[in-house]
């Protein structure tokens, strides 16, 4: 396996560390990471009609919750 030096920020470190799962190497870590979706990729997949109805849910269920911790 080749192996490439590179350089990133203090506070990019912070954050990939952050995301290193235990045992997982900075490699492993960017490939499982690299492979995840941004919202850009998905976008025009669902009607409007169909994301207002999830957001509905989800505000709901978010209403539902934080009545729960309180109560």
């Amino acid at each position: 396996m080749a192996f490439k030096n590179i350089t990133v920020s203090v506070e990019a470190y912070a954050k990939l560390k952050s995301l290193q799962k235990m045992g997982e190497s900075f490699s492993k870590t960017i490939i499982r990471i690299s492979g995840k979706r941004r919202a850009m990729d998905v976008a025009g997949i669902l009607t409007a009609e169909e994301g207002e109805a999830i957001q509905k849910g989800v505000d709901e269920l978010r209403r539902k919750t934080k009545v729960r911790k309180w109560h």
